[in-house]
């Protein structure tokens, strides 16, 4: 059989071929590549409790409330290990860090001006599950706090703010952390762990609660800004027949941010910007005292000043 001649359209790249067009992050390869060397040599440099978690969220078989098998995705766990990888092992607490250590053949970058606290990204497909890969940060951070020597325990976390981006998205977080949802039906608790669960869920507009060890306060992101086009005085005729307007939701803003700045440790943030598909998240020591009127996010991750 005759072989087809070669087409001049031959060498030219498929409409569908967008690889030249594929771009990865400044230190997505080396640190993909680090993160592999590590599991292959057996995770080493972990806490015990970091050890037990991931056993048990990877490991162990688990099923779910209507009998079918429950396994995290493959990208999902690769998240999770790449964050726990790069503060518990690599102890990376700063970007300049991260761009040193895994930035490759990139000339322009530019090193941040604000760099005071560990702030790390996670880029993930819209429905892929991020909600999960938060809630086992949660839990990683929670449970090693409680669980490890005060020396090591310090590093971590027992208190956190989730953000949304919208409250369509504040919403969907809602339905599974309300109560602590996604932390009961979820594999995320070893049960030798539950001893140290001590840990309460606030929810926007909840008010104080008894104290627990570790708290999660979700709200969205619109809960933080100041608005100047807007007034707050309503005009004379309207409070001479409907009396002084009513406390507005800015009260309770300022309460829920005290209320976070009030508690010992570290905090962790995580935002989900579902737009870019990114899961952010950041660990920091709070100050006392969030700012009152500057916006709390800027295009940025969340940081306390």
């Amino acid at each position: 059989m005759p072989r087809r001649k070669k087409s001049a359209n031959d060498d030219q790249p498929s409409l569908l071929d967008i690889t030249a067009k594929l771009r990865s992050g400044a230190c997505v390869p080396a640190l993909r590549e680090a993160v592999k060397s590590w599991k292959a040599g057996g995770r080493k440099g972990v806490t015990d409790t970091t050890r037990i978690l991931l056993n048990y969220w990877f490991e162990a078989s688990h099923k779910t409330r209507t009998g079918g098998l429950f396994k995290y995705y493959d990208f999902q766990r690769e998240a999770i290990e790449t964050l726990i990888y790069v503060w518990e092992v690599e102890k990376v607490r700063t970007r300049k860090d991260l761009l040193e250590r895994y930035a490759q053949n990139v000339t322009d970058l530019h090193l941040p001006p604000d760099d005071g606290f560990a702030r790390y990204c996670t880029k993930m497909a819209t429905g892929s599950g991020k909600t999960k890969v938060m809630a086992l940060a949660v839990a990683w951070q929670y449970f090693n706090a409680r669980r490890e020597q005060d020396e090591i325990a310090k590093d971590y976390a027992k208190t956190f703010l989730l953000i949304a981006p919208n409250v369509i998205v504040l919403e969907r977080l809602k339905a599974d952390f309300a109560a602590g949802k996604i932390f009961r039906e979820d594999p995320i608790r070893p049960k030798e762990f539950d001893i140290f669960w001590d840990f309460d869920c606030v929810m926007r507009g909840d008010g104080e609660r008894a104290h627990s060890e570790g708290v999660l306060f979700l709200t969205n992101i619109q809960q933080f800004y100041e608005r100047p086009d807007r007034t707050d005085e309503e005009p004379d005729v309207m409070t001479a027949i409907l009396g002084p307007k009513p406390p507005t939701q800015k009260i309770e803003q300022v309460d829920f941010a005290e209320r976070i700045a009030r508690r010992a440790g570290r905090l962790l943030s995580a935002s989900s910007m579902r737009r870019r598909r990114w899961l952010r998240s950041s660990i920091f020591q709070p100050r006392r005292g969030f700012p009152r009127r500057a916006p709390f996010f800027r295009g940025r991750s969340p940081t306390i000043r």
